[in-house]
């Protein structure tokens, strides 16, 4: 399994996947670095502060509102500006 021993919670890999299993705070498929939410240079990987997890959740809805806006400028683009309105436009056109 070519696992780091310093950072495994068993000595053995799991068997059906082949995959390490980390101790709390390590992951990567070699258990050799800090996961997110700890700090430090593996093996030496501590928790972040607890503003650490109301942060990560506010990051991740901003990453989420920025990417469907993106996705909704592709299909302006696409569609052009009037694209979303075209029923509306096509009616009054007749």
């Amino acid at each position: 399994c070519d696992c780091d021993p310093r950072g495994i919670e068993t000595p053995q890999c799991d068997q059906s996947t082949g995959q390490c299993i980390c101790v709390e705070g390590v992951e990567g498929p070699r258990c050799d670095k800090c996961t997110r939410g700890y700090s430090g240079v593996f093996p030496d990987c501590t928790p972040c502060h607890q503003c650490f997890a109301l942060w990560d959740v506010i990051i991740g809805e901003l990453t989420n509102r920025t990417q469907k806006f993106l996705e909704k400028a592709k299909a302006l683009k696409i569609s052009g500006v009037i694209g979303p309105y075209r029923e509306t436009v096509d009616s009054v056109e007749k």
